[in-house]
């Protein structure tokens, strides 16, 4: 995707979705690849706020050591795993992504929605 003169004209990037498949996530992939950590790393360093992906999990489905999302928490960037981004074009957009509120945990299910202006 290529960002137009005016899409870069609202700033830096703060928030960002990944879209990996084509079609939306009906069950869990044993195969999901993961995010590299270096990717999020730099995401972060450029102020990178938001990470959104419509992979189930930001690491591989056998990691242990959960590497991307401990480099998410460590550079501040909020996690939005399993997204349905099948409709999605690119572009710029809105998102709104409201947390089920639950008392004592550290993640939440949220209601994503994108918004586009014509």
């Amino acid at each position: 995707m290529k960002l137009s003169e005016q899409d870069l004209q609202c700033g830096p990037i703060e928030r960002l979705l990944l879209r990996h498949r084509t079609t939306a996530m009906r069950q869990w992939d044993t195969q999901t690849p993961g995010v590299d950590p270096e990717l999020i790393n730099w995401f972060g360093g450029q102020g990178g706020r938001l990470l959104g992906l419509d992979l189930a999990s930001f690491d591989p489905e056998r990691s242990k050591a959960l590497l991307a999302h401990h480099a998410a928490v460590d550079a501040g960037i909020v996690m939005l795993e399993g997204l349905d981004l099948s409709q999605a074009p690119e572009g710029v957009a809105q998102l709104a992504a409201l947390p089920v509120p639950w008392h004592g945990a550290d993640a939440a299910p949220v209601r994503a929605v994108l918004g586009y202006a014509n």
